[in-house]
């Protein structure tokens, strides 16, 4: 039975990276959305915090913007790549090849986790791509490989939550434009009530407690505590779990909604 799950997903997943590939366009902007976001954000901003004598206190313990910007720009490209990752469940839906796959015997199951699973892959091209390229600009991962692995972890788990509420508004809503608009709408307000972007040092009092709901705030403060090597083991474990745990929800409630859709999951 587990074989034959795994089987299931395994199938799911290579359609949807055949798909992937196919799209030259897809795998362009793969490539250079990433590099576009850290060159133009890491220099354009850099020199907000140039020649300041607190940088470091200014910066959560970061040694320049662009080490600092790096894991936001690493859970953006979660951010924006898991909520438009899970559309491809609407053009199946659209299309009905969602109707042959139901006359299958195809796990339901498998279905979400394929495609979970495939825009994972993609982002996590990307995230290599970022780090790379932030190891180019001089950028230092002071917890050395083992840090990097769990930064790339962390992302992973975030990027699974992002891709779960995808396909939950893929079996909301009608049309690709109604998905984009929320997902345009929601994004902004989500990245700049976070400490990714910008440090939380000077944020206004009521700015600050909305951080502290933001679920990108989890994500970022343990990345960038892994980058400078400097983290409380609790606080980071905590921020950890909670990454984690909206993980786990989020999927489960992803598999409800398909279930409740299309029959017993």
């Amino acid at each position: 039975m587990r074989n034959n799950f795994l089987n299931d997903v395994y199938s799911i997943f290579l359609k949807e990276m055949k798909d992937f590939f196919k799209d030259k366009s897809m795998i362009f902007m793969t490539i250079l959305q990433p590099l576009m976001w850290l060159i133009l954000m890491g220099f354009g901003m850099s020199g907000l915090a140039s020649n300041n004598p607190y940088i470091e206190q200014i910066l959560d313990g970061s040694p320049n913007y662009i080490s600092f910007l790096t894991p936001g720009i690493i859970i953006m490209t979660a951010l924006y790549g898991g909520l438009y990752g899970g559309v491809t469940l609407l053009n199946d839906i659209r299309f009905g090849y969602i109707v042959k796959l139901l006359s299958s015997p195809i796990s339901r199951r498998a279905i979400i986790w394929g495609k979970a699973i495939a825009t994972m892959v993609q982002i996590l091209v990307q995230i290599i791509i970022v780090i790379v390229l932030s190891c180019l600009l001089g950028v230092k991962y002071k917890s050395g490989g083992c840090g990097i692995i769990a930064i790339i972890g962390i992302s992973m788990m975030f990027t699974l939550s992002m891709v779960a509420i995808s396909l939950c508004l893929s079996l909301v809503f009608k049309t690709h434009n109604a998905i984009y608009s929320l997902v345009s709408f929601i994004t902004l307000p989500l990245m700049f009530t976070s400490n990714a972007m910008f440090p939380n040092y000077n944020m206004p009092a009521w700015l600050m407690v909305i951080t502290k709901f933001n679920p990108i705030t989890y994500a970022v403060k343990p990345m960038r505590s892994l980058m400078i090597n400097d983290f409380e083991l609790f606080e980071f474990l905590f921020y950890i779990g909670v990454t984690i745990l909206l993980a786990i929800i989020l999927t489960n409630l992803a598999m409800h909604n398909f279930g409740k859709k299309y029959g017993k999951i």
